[in-house]
């Protein structure tokens, strides 16, 4: 039976923020984004091991754009 290993990367609020940082930059290239809220566990400084970043894009495009492929552009920054 296949297992499945889980990595929580012991990241401060800090190392978070430059991360999406770099992330968003590279995003920007490909979608007009006006801003960026980082809200949740990790904003309030309470994030715990197993905490998901939760994150609101705002972008300037045409209705019905879609973003199913943003996470992907993202991940350079997340390894």
């Amino acid at each position: 039976m296949p297992t499945v290993k889980v990595f929580y990367p012991r990241w401060t609020r800090e190392e978070l923020l430059l991360r999406l940082e770099e992330g968003l930059k590279a995003l920007e290239k490909e979608v007009p984004l006006l801003e960026a809220w980082l809200f949740g566990s990790w904003a309030r400084g309470r994030a715990s091991v197993g905490s998901d970043v939760d994150l609101l894009l705002l972008y300037q495009g045409p209705a019905g754009r879609t973003s199913t492929a943003w996470p992907e552009r993202l991940s350079p920054a997340f390894p």
